[in-house]
């Protein structure tokens, strides 16, 4: 059996990496849903009907909030399989 694929789309509230959050979704992709805003991001989640969403707090441009983030990533043992960065007029930390 073909293991799930895994994506972390950051950004994806609103705008570009939402639709790309929840187009992936529908493909069957495990999807973690990054964004700075807690109420925000879980409303993004609710959005999406089709697949498996996990909200997961996070702000490129804050290294506090990547390391805090790369935890429960490593927490929920999850491989990454793609990385979206969707934010703009802010400094993209590389990763």
């Amino acid at each position: 059996m073909k293991n799930k694929r895994i994506a972390l789309v950051t950004g994806a509230n609103k705008g570009i990496g939402f639709e790309v959050a929840r187009g992936l979704a529908r493909m069957g992709v495990r999807v973690f849903l990054g964004a700075r805003n807690e109420e925000a991001g879980r409303a993004a989640v609710a959005k999406i009907t089709d697949g498996e969403v996990t909200f997961l707090r996070l702000d490129v441009a804050d290294p506090e909030s990547i390391r805090r983030a790369g935890i429960v990533w490593l927490a929920a043992e999850a491989p990454q399989d793609f990385t979206g960065n969707f934010v703009r007029d802010r400094k993209i930390i590389p990763w």
